[in-house]
């Protein structure tokens, strides 16, 4: 198997501990205290953020001790800092599925409501990677999502995102077996189309894909179709599953477009 593309070197400047520190990461600014070891970070505290680079766009790193905390939530709510926030449930979705299908899991109720699978494939050059589209009756858009409906074109495509890595370590997927997802996003790119669509006018508000251990779904939370790029997804699932790992600290991770329109995660079947 061929090594992953080069993400582009990290170079940490850390707020840990404290949440003044974490508000100023936030919004920005650098400076305040070394960053330790997230092996070494409270559950108190529920924070060690990291600032990083990765090419080809700069992306924010937030490592919170088994929660995951949108930017938005940070800073009208401070005190969510020191919650441990609910994980993302799954929900086995077996309906339409051929038996020697795998089954496909779906985001919680808390994004999707009744989620219905409408279609499966393999994709991919070997055919490998299970694709599975799901419907929801309704998903929980952010008030920024409803300027989409005044446009023509809703192409997401390089949309800024924040980062997100699951702690503690333990129970993550294989990143190599998530490489190959990523291999069959660019190979279907360049065969299939650059683009592909999440329309919930057209049943499809998430899409999934799993090969092995390794899971990852994007969910449109706006409301109204948002195209976006195989190639993007791709740059996102090798992110999230080479740099959200137990030498990390954590076990697989989301991104969540700053906007909240979107959100792609990566974990463990």
């Amino acid at each position: 198997m061929r090594p992953p593309p080069a993400l582009g070197p990290m170079t940490p400047t850390g707020f840990c501990g404290q949440r003044p520190h974490l508000a100023a990461a936030e919004h920005g600014q650098r400076g305040g205290a070394p960053s330790p070891s997230p092996h070494n970070t409270s559950d108190a505290d529920a924070a060690c953020v990291v600032l990083g680079t990765f090419a080809p766009q700069r992306r924010r790193i937030y490592r919170l001790a088994g929660a995951v905390v949108h930017p938005k939530l940070l800073r009208s709510q401070p005190s969510l800092l020191s919650l441990t926030m609910r994980s993302f449930q799954l929900l086995a979705a077996t309906a339409l599925l051929a038996p020697s299908a795998l089954a496909a899991a779906v985001p919680a109720v808390e994004y999707c409501a009744n989620p219905r699978v409408v279609s499966t494939a393999y994709i991919g050059r070997n055919k490998d990677v299970l694709v599975t589209q799901t419907a929801c009756d309704d998903v929980r858009a952010p008030v920024a999502a409803h300027a989409l409906e005044a446009r023509q074109a809703n192409n997401v495509c390089g949309s800024t995102f924040d980062t997100f890595c699951f702690t503690p370590s333990g129970g993550g997927p294989d990143p190599n077996e998530c490489h190959v997802i990523t291999d069959a996003l660019l190979y279907d790119s360049q065969n299939v189309g650059a683009l592909f669509t999440l329309d919930p006018a057209q049943n499809t508000t998430t899409i999934t894909m799993q090969y092995r251990s390794c899971e990852s779904f994007m969910v449109n939370q706006a409301g109204v179709a948002l195209t976006y790029c195989r190639t993007d997804w791709a740059s996102i699932l090798d992110n999230l599953a080479f740099n959200c790992q137990a030498t990390q600290n954590a076990h697989g991770g989301l991104s969540v477009a700053t906007n909240q329109e979107w959100f792609i995660q990566v974990q463990s079947t």
